[in-house]
């Protein structure tokens, strides 16, 4: 089992299952993503990371994010940070406890991280594999269901005015 005392590498498997997964990006978006696997998901706010890929502001790199099949920078950030943890945790065993306090993250973030990035819990998601996981973000990606953040859904209510116009 290796340290946990040092960020580990990217491992090769992870950076190719991930061009497998949503094979039709650009290049610019490739190196966005293998940037992020670098930082295990954390880059920095959107306006820096849009000034250091040459976007006038953080909305038109919303833009091109949107465009080109991906999410949201912190759900993107959030996916790359859960595969990456799920990466890691097969090939060293390591816990995402330890992951989270050597990255210098709050173990229960990361938890709940999980949680609302694939709507199960850790030890669950870490039985389904990374496999499972890299299918998800691709259809999160390609999927034509863009629901970026899963909520609850809301209970909708009729007031007395609202119904009396029906």
């Amino acid at each position: 089992m290796a340290t946990l005392l040092f960020p580990q590498p990217v491992s090769l498997g992870l950076r190719v299952s991930l061009d497998t997964a949503v094979p039709t990006l650009s290049p610019r978006a490739r190196t966005l993503i293998d940037g992020m696997l670098l930082h295990q998901g954390s880059i920095g706010c959107a306006q820096a990371v849009a000034t250091q890929l040459g976007f006038r502001d953080r909305f038109a790199f919303a833009r091109w994010l949107s465009g080109q099949g991906l999410p949201p920078l912190h759900v993107l950030a959030g996916w790359i940070a859960v595969l990456s943890w799920l990466d890691r945790s097969a090939r060293d065993e390591a816990a995402l406890c330890a992951m989270a306090i050597c990255g210098g993250r709050d173990p229960a973030a990361c938890y709940r991280l999980v949680q609302r990035v694939t709507g199960k819990s850790w030890g669950t998601v870490r039985v389904l594999g990374l496999a499972w996981a890299l299918s998800k973000f691709g259809a999160c990606c390609c999927g034509a269901n863009r629901r970026w953040i899963r909520r609850s859904p809301r209970k909708r209510t009729f007031t007395a005015s609202v119904v009396a116009t029906l």
